[in-house]
């Protein structure tokens, strides 16, 4: 009995370090194509638990662009620390059936310095994971998660030392094994006891089919045309029409057309987008042809 209550309380210890999150925490999926650029609002799961370093959202200085990233004791700076520890930001996705490949998109800021020991990688690092429903291992803050064959989450990167935001693409992400059932798109962190901040920073987060990618890509020949304000509230202006055309605006969760009209003028014109719900969309322009001339995303505030 002394000993059972012995483990209970190193347990409740090690809880109270690391904090608890297990793999089951409710958060509704969500459906692709994903777009997601932190402006209207952040729908990541931040895995933080005790841990001096954490996920947070901000804004980036001297903007209104809004963003994740890691900082100490969740403040509004990105301030020096020499805390190490391991956090992760995720969220959950339900995979069509029989989708194989997919695209994903995000910048990213991994800065820190790293080095190899017995040919691993060591020090500030952001990992990119998917891992799976059945995910065989602890889901905690302070401690990493694990690939095979330990567990059967899948590495898809490791980014390190870059300062600037970068671009990450991997047109070739392999969705297969999570056809017709969910997945979570999970970012770590990693910083060693002498790391030093600024931290791990995620934006403009783009997760689609290639089919889905096809079909809301810019084509190859196109006008030049511009549309702002962006986000958008009641107005969206066109600009560098030359002729008139046609437009299509669809919501980029689901794929679904809210409007279909015309442009009839050249020159400046605009679009009255006051009632189209609040989201991630895209509009598309076709000549009289039907030939699509260019395709461009917003946001609705």
């Amino acid at each position: 009995m002394k000993k059972n209550t012995i483990l209970l309380a190193i347990a409740m210890f090690v809880s109270s370090v690391i904090g608890s999150t297990t793999y089951a925490q409710i958060q509704a999926p969500a459906t692709l194509p994903y777009y997601q650029t932190f402006s209207m609002g952040n729908d990541f799961t931040f895995v933080n638990g005790r841990q001096v370093n954490k996920w947070s959202e901000d804004i980036k200085t001297g903007t209104n662009d809004r963003f994740i990233h890691v900082i100490p004791d969740n403040l509004s700076t990105n301030q020096p620390t020499m805390q190490g520890n391991i956090v992760h930001a995720y969220r959950e996705f339900s995979i069509p059936a029989r989708i194989t490949n997919a695209t994903l998109k995000f910048d990213y800021k991994a800065p820190g310095k790293t080095f190899k020991v017995d040919g691993h990688t060591l020090g500030s690092l952001l990992k990119v994971w998917l891992v799976p429903t059945n995910y065989g291992h602890n889901f905690v803050a302070g401690v990493p998660i694990y690939g095979a064959p330990n567990a059967n989450a899948v590495l898809v990167a490791i980014l390190t030392e870059k300062d600037n935001w970068t671009t990450y693409i991997n047109n070739t992400l392999n969705l297969s094994n999570y056809a017709g059932s969910k997945v979570r798109l999970l970012f770590e962190w990693t910083n060693m006891n002498s790391a030093q901040g600024p931290f791990g920073a995620i934006d403009n987060i783009y997760l689609s089919t290639s089919q889905q990618m096809n079909k809301l890509a810019s084509p190859s020949t196109q006008l030049d045309i511009q549309i702002y304000p962006n986000p958008v509230t009641e107005i969206l202006y066109v600009k560098n029409l030359n002729k008139k055309v046609s437009y299509s605006i669809y919501r980029i969760s689901n794929g679904e057309a809210v409007v279909n009209n015309q442009i009839n003028e050249t020159g400046a014109n605009f679009i009255n987008v006051s009632m189209i719900q609040p989201g991630y969309y895209t509009i598309e322009f076709k000549d009289e042809k039907g030939q699509v001339l260019d395709v461009k995303k917003f946001i609705k505030k």
